[in-house]
């Protein structure tokens, strides 16, 4: 059965998306966008602020660890205990 000129064009029309529907799906987007960047950017920052912390805690363990074997630390605490008796 032969298609009218009328039937073709509607077909033409149901394929795509009108204009509407794409600023819809862009303004969506963009809403989730707004919405991501911000809490992305506080995973990073906390990340990085728990790296450095970590880098910290770790340097005052090997300081500790090297005073010890110096004896910086066992002379002062036996100063300490002896003056206390």
């Amino acid at each position: 059965m032969p298609e009218s000129k009328g039937m073709a064009t509607m077909r033409i029309k149901e394929a795509g998306f009108t204009l509407v529907e794409l600023l819809a799906t862009i303004t969506i987007l963009g809403i989730i966008i707004t919405i991501a960047v911000p809490a992305i950017a506080q995973v990073i920052e906390r990340t990085e602020r728990e790296s450095c912390d970590i880098s910290v805690n770790e340097f005052k363990q090997h300081y500790h660890h090297f005073l010890l074997l110096e004896g910086i630390i066992r002379m002062r605490y036996l100063n300490s205990s002896y003056l206390n008796r």
